[in-house]
């Protein structure tokens, strides 16, 4: 066969698989033409069925389509039973179904495209919503004209969840920077700007961005901050400073907090910064700083999310705060902010990492060391021999894991893992007992935080032994909302829950499907509302009339210490 002769053996399932994995472009994507083997999956299919990837095909002429198990299994589809186009369709979210159609058949109908790409929703038999990806090669005949369809399907709805929180992470951030003296930016190793939020007053951005400080404010003026930009680029070491700038309107006084970025080499491409304009704020020199390191703790898990890059070292030092500033806020339920000193905070709160969502937290020779929840949500569970689950508890921003130490199993049947993206922070055992049992205010807090969560347990049995159901969901989501709301993350109306069903299901003792029919109660009794990972309180007073909901259980008398100075331990 000569070279200008149109091969015709790319039709194999090699062929397929390796065009659809690569994840190459549709403007890199070659046509693919010729026939293809009807003999059945290759030696791929162990492979991609490991890696919990569907494959499928699809004949355009006969409409006859072809679906692994793994792929019947992603879908909810019978492993066994005939499936036909239309089975398939009916998977899909009705609102998905004719975008994804248009975009289908626009793709077919180019001919130069030889691979189509889709994201799309389904709903499983038990009520859930996932997200699929699917992939596949375009088989065509010598006109052109698509006669079949062959590639992988993948659930991806971990990857979109993680896109929206970013979002709305990013929103939340946005909206909080709106109305304050708090200012974000970030520059190149030439230090010139390549992005700012909510530029100081008198300022803009598009006369920012691509300029550097020199050009900005003028060599003399720019000497000191520049200084200590370069000192961060050589050092890799983030630091913070207190600078005077020039502004339209006149000189301004920052704080600022300048940090490294990395690239995919570990190399450091440039700097982060936040800083806050002390000459806007009526707060003190302690407060602004409290303030300036709860914007710092925000930006960097959203810069750790947004590029990955950050070496294990600068995220660890990137996080910190976060791990620190969410004990503080948890703490501050029961000692007034200004009684806690800040260096015990800083001594107890240890090494803090990112952790993706759905992870397992620690191994099980590590479980019982303390560990605190600086951002995300967590839960504790207990696993009986069959694989079946019993969700502990849940552990909120603040929260601590394993307060009292305490003998935990070596053998994996007690596990904590990940139910969101979350900064987990070690906390030092020794600091931890000795600020227990001592007569600081910082310790009082934290054995109130003891009786909670013995009185969160407490709830959680009465719910499992003697709660109707429906009243049991309800109190739980009350629950959640009451610990959220104590720490600035909920309001009355509502909340946003990363939690799925089946660990609810799993919380309370029953089935993913009898929460699912509980929730579409609660709904059309218009009580309350979970969709897309948030909780909308419709009906607050009949809600916690069904569920006989009283979150004193959660507020202690004498609930907040006064206020008096905390002596060193």
């Amino acid at each position: 066969m000569s070279s200008d002769e149109p091969r015709r053996d790319r039709g194999d399932a090699a062929s397929a698989t390796a065009a659809v994995t690569s994840g190459r472009s549709q403007a890199d994507e070659r046509r693919v033409e010729g026939s293809w083997d009807d003999a059945g999956w290759d030696g791929t299919s162990t492979a991609l069925a490991a890696a919990q990837i569907g494959e499928w095909s699809h004949d355009l002429s006969t409409g006859e389509i072809t679906l692994s198990v793994q792929a019947r299994r992603l879908l909810g589809l019978d492993e066994a039973a005939p499936v036909s186009v239309e089975d398939v369709r009916a998977r899909r979210l009705a609102e998905d179904r004719v975008p994804f159609q248009a975009v289908r058949d626009k793709v077919l109908a180019d001919p130069a495209n030889g691979f189509i790409r889709q994201s799309y929703r389904i709903r499983r038999p038990d009520g859930s919503v996932r997200w699929v990806e699917s992939r596949g090669a375009i088989f065509r005949d010598p006109e052109g004209r698509a006669m079949r369809l062959r590639g992988v399907m993948l659930d991806v709805t971990d990857w979109q969840e993680r896109e929206q929180f970013l979002q709305q992470s990013w929103h939340r951030i946005e909206t909080a920077l709106a109305n304050t003296a708090i200012v974000l930016f970030a520059q190149d190793r030439d230090l010139r700007y390549t992005w700012i939020h909510n530029p100081p007053m008198g300022m803009e951005a598009h006369r920012i961005i691509g300029k550097t400080d020199v050009e900005i404010m003028g060599a003399d003026r720019a000497a000191d901050i520049v200084a200590a930009k370069r000192r961060v680029l050589q050092t890799d070491r983030a630091i913070q400073i207190e600078v005077v700038l020039p502004l339209e309107r006149g000189s301004g006084s920052f704080d600022l907090h300048i940090q490294p970025l990395h690239n995919g080499d570990r190399q450091v491409a440039g700097i982060a910064c936040a800083g806050i304009e002390l000459a806007k704020t009526t707060l003190g020199r302690r407060r602004a700083a409290a303030l300036l390191r709860h914007t710092v703790e925000d930006r960097s898990l959203l810069l750790d999310k947004l590029s990955a890059r950050l070496d294990p070292q600068q995220r660890h030092r990137g996080l910190l705060p976060m791990g620190i500033g969410a004990l503080a806020r948890r703490l501050g339920a029961y000692v007034d902010w200004s009684a806690v000193d800040e260096q015990l905070l800083e001594a107890l709160v240890g090494r803090c990492s990112y952790v993706a969502g759905k992870q397992p937290l620690a191994p099980p020779e590590t479980m019982d060391e303390p560990r605190l929840v600086g951002n995300g949500w967590a839960y504790s569970y207990g696993l009986l021999a069959d694989g079946r689950r019993q969700v502990i508890a849940f552990h909120l921003p603040g929260d601590v894991i394993n307060l009292l130490a305490t003998s935990a199993p070596r053998d994996g049947s007690r596990a904590v893992a990940t139910a969101s993206d979350s900064v987990v922070c070690d906390l030092d055992r020794a600091v931890l007992d000795q600020l227990l049992y001592s007569g600081t205010l910082l310790g009082e807090a934290l054995r109130r935080l003891v009786t909670i969560d013995a009185a969160l347990t407490e709830q959680r049995l009465v719910s499992i032994g003697r709660r109707r159901a429906e009243a049991s969901l309800a109190h739980l989501l009350l629950e959640l909302g009451s610990r959220l709301e104590a720490i600035g993350l909920a309001d009355p109306g509502g909340y946003r829950c990363p939690l799925t069903q089946e660990l609810i299901a799993d919380a309370l003792g029953l089935t993913n499907v009898h929460i699912n029919r509980l929730l579409r109660r609660l709904r059309d009794q218009g009580l309350l509302t979970f969709a897309n990972g948030f909780v909308a309180f419709v009906d607050k007073p009949r809600l916690i009339e069904l569920a006989e909901y009283d979150p004193s259980f959660l507020v202690l008398p004498d609930a907040r210490v006064a206020e008096q100075q905390s002596p060193p331990v």
